[in-house]
């Protein structure tokens, strides 16, 4: 899973609901890290492309300490200009991640619990669960 750090304007902005995008620039460095993804293919002509059908689960975190707050994420990619009130420049192409789901660590854990009172088995859902709170804690 990708982590990535953003600061703490951009951090609680997206939490609260008022910022739905994320950017990165255009360059090797996150091209090749969102081709790993799954997010990105590279063209025959050495350009890549946006699989639109793909979403992803993203780490932000606040900072670059493992006791910095976090949340998960679920994106979509694509490219494009972003808003400059929301830190792009005027003019400048970026991946846009736009964030479709927010997963923090209350919301894990009461859709697990929900789950397993319905007698389902995630298995999956308690190893995101249990990581996540224990990333929390530092360990």
């Amino acid at each position: 899973m990708l982590t990535l750090p953003i600061k703490k304007k951009w951090y609680d902005m997206i939490l609260s609901g008022e910022k739905r995008e994320e950017y990165r620039q255009r360059s090797s460095y996150w091209e090749k890290r969102f081709e790993s993804l799954g997010l990105l293919r590279k063209g025959g002509d050495g350009v890549y492309k946006v699989l639109n059908h793909r979403t992803c689960f993203v780490k932000f975190r606040n900072g670059y300490s493992r006791n910095s707050p976090f949340f998960y994420a679920e994106i979509k990619l694509s490219i494009g200009e972003g808003k400059s009130e929301w830190g792009a420049k005027e003019g400048e192409k970026y991946l846009i991640l736009t964030i479709l789901e927010i997963y923090t660590e209350y919301k894990i854990l009461t859709e697990l619990q929900s789950q397993v009172a319905k007698g389902s088995r995630y298995y999956e859902a308690l190893e995101v669960a249990i990581k996540a709170l224990n990333e929390r804690k530092g360990g």
